[in-house]
Protein backbone atom coordinates (compact mmCIF):
# COMPACT_ATOMS: atom_id res chain seq x y z
CA UNK A 1 0.00 0.00 0.00
CA UNK A 2 1.35 3.34 -1.05
CA UNK A 3 0.99 6.82 0.84
CA UNK A 4 2.42 10.30 -0.06
CA UNK A 5 3.85 12.23 1.36
CA UNK A 6 0.70 14.65 2.00
CA UNK A 7 -1.46 11.84 3.47
CA UNK A 8 1.66 10.47 5.89
CA UNK A 9 1.70 14.32 7.03
CA UNK A 10 -1.97 15.14 7.49
CA UNK A 11 -1.92 11.64 9.64
CA UNK A 12 0.58 12.45 11.80
CA UNK A 13 -0.26 16.19 12.64
CA UNK A 14 -3.59 14.61 13.41
CA UNK A 15 -2.06 11.90 15.99
CA UNK A 16 -0.27 14.79 17.11
CA UNK A 17 -2.77 16.76 18.06
CA UNK A 18 -5.06 14.32 20.22
CA UNK A 19 -1.73 12.87 21.53
CA UNK A 20 -1.39 16.59 22.71
CA UNK A 21 -5.41 17.55 23.91
CA UNK A 22 -5.73 13.52 25.29
CA UNK A 23 -2.01 13.76 27.20
CA UNK A 24 -0.33 16.97 27.78
CA UNK A 25 -2.96 19.52 28.24
CA UNK A 26 -4.81 20.01 31.82
CA UNK A 27 -8.27 17.73 31.76
CA UNK A 28 -10.97 21.40 31.97
CA UNK A 29 -8.86 22.66 28.49
CA UNK A 30 -8.81 18.79 27.15
CA UNK A 31 -12.93 18.21 27.33
CA UNK A 32 -13.50 22.13 26.26
CA UNK A 33 -11.58 21.08 23.18
CA UNK A 34 -12.83 17.95 23.06
CA UNK A 35 -16.44 19.22 22.91
CA UNK A 36 -15.47 21.59 20.80
CA UNK A 37 -14.37 19.18 17.97
CA UNK A 38 -17.38 17.51 18.18
CA UNK A 39 -19.65 20.70 17.75
CA UNK A 40 -17.46 21.31 14.89
CA UNK A 41 -17.68 17.89 13.23
CA UNK A 42 -21.18 17.75 12.13
CA UNK A 43 -20.24 20.58 9.09
CA UNK A 44 -17.29 19.13 8.39
CA UNK A 45 -18.92 15.62 7.77
CA UNK A 46 -21.82 17.63 5.70
CA UNK A 47 -19.13 19.98 3.62
CA UNK A 48 -17.20 16.34 2.42
CA UNK A 49 -20.51 14.42 1.56
CA UNK A 50 -21.49 17.59 -0.43
CA UNK A 51 -18.00 17.83 -2.00
CA UNK A 52 -16.05 14.98 -1.64
CA UNK A 53 -15.88 12.54 -4.28
CA UNK A 54 -15.22 8.41 -4.09
CA UNK A 55 -13.98 6.90 -0.98
CA UNK A 56 -14.26 10.45 1.20
CA UNK A 57 -18.08 10.93 0.82
CA UNK A 58 -18.60 6.98 1.48
CA UNK A 59 -16.27 7.70 4.71
CA UNK A 60 -18.44 10.94 5.80
CA UNK A 61 -21.87 9.53 4.61
CA UNK A 62 -20.82 6.59 7.10
CA UNK A 63 -19.61 9.06 9.83
CA UNK A 64 -22.99 11.09 9.64
CA UNK A 65 -24.75 7.60 9.73
CA UNK A 66 -23.33 6.67 13.22
CA UNK A 67 -24.36 9.87 14.73
CA UNK A 68 -22.49 12.92 13.49
CA UNK A 69 -25.36 14.91 13.05
CA UNK A 70 -26.80 14.58 16.82
CA UNK A 71 -23.61 16.19 18.94
CA UNK A 72 -25.40 17.09 21.57
CA UNK A 73 -27.07 14.04 22.24
CA UNK A 74 -23.73 12.42 21.58
CA UNK A 75 -22.06 14.88 23.94
CA UNK A 76 -24.80 14.08 26.60
CA UNK A 77 -24.52 10.23 26.07
CA UNK A 78 -20.52 11.04 26.40
CA UNK A 79 -20.57 12.39 30.29
CA UNK A 80 -23.77 10.19 30.91
CA UNK A 81 -21.63 6.76 29.91
CA UNK A 82 -18.45 8.79 32.03
CA UNK A 83 -20.96 9.34 35.13
CA UNK A 84 -21.12 5.92 35.33
CA UNK A 85 -17.95 5.12 36.46
CA UNK A 86 -17.27 8.25 38.43
CA UNK A 87 -19.61 11.20 40.27
CA UNK A 88 -20.28 14.06 38.13
CA UNK A 89 -22.75 15.68 40.36
CA UNK A 90 -20.24 18.25 41.25
CA UNK A 91 -18.85 20.56 38.49
CA UNK A 92 -14.50 19.45 40.40
CA UNK A 93 -13.41 17.58 37.42
CA UNK A 94 -10.49 15.15 39.06
CA UNK A 95 -8.44 13.07 37.49
CA UNK A 96 -9.89 10.18 37.17
CA UNK A 97 -13.16 11.88 36.33
CA UNK A 98 -11.34 13.53 33.77
CA UNK A 99 -9.67 10.16 32.07
CA UNK A 100 -13.27 8.54 31.74
CA UNK A 101 -14.26 11.98 30.44
CA UNK A 102 -11.95 11.80 27.71
CA UNK A 103 -12.15 7.55 27.29
CA UNK A 104 -15.29 8.13 26.40
CA UNK A 105 -14.82 10.94 23.62
CA UNK A 106 -12.23 8.63 22.03
CA UNK A 107 -14.71 6.03 22.15
CA UNK A 108 -17.33 7.59 20.37
CA UNK A 109 -14.57 9.06 17.81
CA UNK A 110 -13.74 5.42 17.11
CA UNK A 111 -16.86 4.44 16.97
CA UNK A 112 -17.66 7.28 14.40
CA UNK A 113 -14.88 6.71 12.53
CA UNK A 114 -15.81 3.06 12.14
CA UNK A 115 -18.77 4.01 10.60
CA UNK A 116 -16.58 5.99 8.15
CA UNK A 117 -15.03 3.15 7.29
CA UNK A 118 -17.94 0.82 6.91
CA UNK A 119 -19.07 3.03 4.33
CA UNK A 120 -16.00 3.19 2.54
CA UNK A 121 -15.91 -0.77 2.41
CA UNK A 122 -19.21 -0.95 0.98
CA UNK A 123 -18.42 1.17 -1.48
CA UNK A 124 -15.44 -0.85 -2.86
CA UNK A 125 -17.67 -4.02 -2.41
CA UNK A 126 -20.24 -2.86 -4.33
CA UNK A 127 -17.69 -1.69 -7.17
CA UNK A 128 -15.92 -4.89 -6.97
CA UNK A 129 -19.15 -6.52 -7.54
CA UNK A 130 -20.46 -4.39 -10.28
CA UNK A 131 -17.22 -4.88 -12.02
CA UNK A 132 -17.70 -8.95 -11.84
CA UNK A 133 -21.07 -8.91 -13.40
CA UNK A 134 -21.63 -9.61 -17.07
CA UNK A 135 -22.47 -6.40 -18.99
CA UNK A 136 -25.09 -7.54 -21.69
CA UNK A 137 -24.91 -7.25 -24.93
CA UNK A 138 -26.72 -4.24 -26.47
CA UNK A 139 -29.80 -5.28 -28.55
CA UNK A 140 -29.25 -5.06 -32.34
CA UNK A 141 -31.98 -2.57 -33.31
CA UNK A 142 -32.18 -1.53 -37.47
CA UNK A 143 -33.72 2.00 -38.09
CA UNK A 144 -36.82 1.99 -40.29
CA UNK A 145 -36.43 1.61 -44.04
CA UNK A 146 -37.30 5.53 -44.17
CA UNK A 147 -34.97 6.09 -41.96
CA UNK A 148 -30.58 6.76 -41.51
CA UNK A 149 -28.38 7.54 -38.57
CA UNK A 150 -26.46 10.04 -39.59
CA UNK A 151 -23.73 11.25 -36.51
CA UNK A 152 -25.46 10.07 -34.27
CA UNK A 153 -28.94 11.69 -35.30
CA UNK A 154 -32.27 10.18 -36.99
CA UNK A 155 -32.89 11.80 -40.08
CA UNK A 156 -35.64 11.52 -42.38
CA UNK A 157 -33.28 10.84 -45.42
CA UNK A 158 -33.59 7.65 -47.03
CA UNK A 159 -30.78 5.09 -46.22
CA UNK A 160 -29.68 4.85 -49.51
CA UNK A 161 -29.08 8.74 -50.12
CA UNK A 162 -25.89 10.58 -48.29
CA UNK A 163 -26.01 14.41 -46.93
CA UNK A 164 -23.88 15.78 -50.04
CA UNK A 165 -26.47 14.48 -52.55
CA UNK A 166 -29.72 16.03 -51.32
CA UNK A 167 -29.57 19.64 -50.64
CA UNK A 168 -32.77 20.84 -50.52
CA UNK A 169 -36.00 20.10 -49.04
CA UNK A 170 -37.99 16.55 -49.97
CA UNK A 171 -40.43 17.28 -52.93
CA UNK A 172 -44.01 16.79 -52.12
CA UNK A 173 -46.77 14.99 -54.43
CA UNK A 174 -48.37 18.49 -55.20
CA UNK A 175 -45.10 19.15 -56.86
CA UNK A 176 -44.63 16.30 -58.86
Amino acid sequence: MRFSLKTMLTAISVAAVFCCIFFTLPALVAIVLLGLIWMLAPPALIAGIVYGRAYGRAFSIGCVATGGVLPILWLYSTMMFAGVFTDLSSLVIDKDTAIYIKLCFGATFVLMGMSGLTGMIVRWLSLRMAAQQPVPAPALTHAPADYAVLHRRVTTLPANRSSAEHHGPEPTSAED
